[in-house]
């Protein structure tokens, strides 16, 4: 992660989505105050090759 830096915290996790149910087709993003959500939608085809092109790009 962020080796070296004391004040540093990462959080990770895994989770299964069911991408056909209603709530899920075009999900919305509910921040609470003070707190910042950045949703990024990409299709899942060639998911992976997709992120990591949107990695390379953003670094």
């Amino acid at each position: 992660m962020d080796a070296g830096l004391s004040n540093c915290t990462a959080h990770s996790m895994a989770v299964t989505v069911n991408g056909d149910d209603a709530d899920n087709v075009r999900p919305k993003s509910k921040p609470e105050d003070g707190e910042f959500v950045e949703v990024i939608s990409l299709p899942k085809n060639n998911l992976l090759k997709r992120v990591t092109l949107w990695c390379l790009k953003n670094i």
